[in-house]
């Protein structure tokens, strides 16, 4: 067996919006002002804060390390961009097709390696992959449990994750009103998550099963929980005027390609 070594940077746009995806989840369903700044830190590491920013039609969601997302909803576009390489993925509806088939395809092709693989050069490549190679698409649902409680004064239900009928994240949701989001800023939100959406369902359910369908969430997922141990909470809401020149793709930056799928591992 011969594996073949893929660029580095070769599924980055991927990476990217996989990462962007667990954002949008813990806010879907946000309402009381046309700009709005939600930052979400994870406790014990406010160094690893993010922002969503909103000035309709525009959204802009900034993550550690630089990256950034912008979702145009006017064309109901997104917009993966990379500072270090100075170039922006265009994603689409059309794009969010072709890359869940390319991701299926990759995951079809891996499955059909395992099958000449020794039981070491197995645990060589979980090793490298830090998880089980999958046997089978894992079952991913929602599920509200009927709890509620209180964070941060606001009131919230309490939902979970289930990946194989195993807990694996829980939410608490709280309603629009309670999080202080308008209902335009709301539309170009759940505009954005739809787009999500189809890519999530393009890929199967392969594709970022630790965080649940954004259609499942009804409000706002003010704090998560991982059995993992990592911990999110809304730390602040601020409805101050925001900067049209915030949410533009900067002159000088490069549009990337759709990555094109991998070689053949045998």
């Amino acid at each position: 067996m011969q594996n073949r070594d893929l660029p580095a940077n070769h599924y980055a746009p991927l990476r990217a919006l996989a990462a962007v995806w667990t954002v949008c989840c813990v806010l879907f369903t946000l309402p009381a002002s046309a700009d709005v700044t939600l930052t979400y830190k994870p406790q014990g590491n406010a160094s690893q804060a993010f922002e969503i920013a909103i000035k309709p039609p525009m959204m802009r969601m900034n993550e550690a390390g630089g990256t950034w997302m912008l979702y145009d909803r006017s064309l109901d576009t997104m917009f993966a961009v990379d500072p270090n390489q100075k170039s922006y993925t265009r994603i689409n509806r059309d794009r969010a097709a072709m890359m869940g088939g390319m991701m299926n395809a990759a995951q079809a092709q891996m499955k059909e390696m395992m099958k000449n693989m020794t039981p070491e050069q197995r645990a060589m490549m979980e090793q490298a992959m830090g998880r089980p190679m999958p046997e089978d698409a894992p079952k991913s649902t929602y599920k509200d449990t009927g709890k509620t409680r209180t964070v941060d004064r606001r009131k919230c239900k309490v939902g979970q994750l289930l990946v194989n009928d195993k807990m694996e994240h829980e939410f608490c949701v709280a309603t629009p009103k309670a999080v202080g989001v308008s209902p335009e800023d709301y539309a170009v939100m759940t505009s954005m998550f739809e787009l999500m959406s189809a890519l999530r369902e393009a890929a199967g359910s392969y594709f970022n099963r630790t965080i649940p369908d954004p259609k499942d969430l009804q409000g706002i997922a003010i704090e998560s929980r991982s059995i993992n141990g990592d911990h999110l909470l809304l730390h602040d809401v601020s409805h101050k005027k925001l900067d049209a020149a915030h949410f533009r793709l900067p002159g000088d930056y490069q549009e990337a390609a759709i990555p094109k799928a991998p070689p053949s591992f045998n």
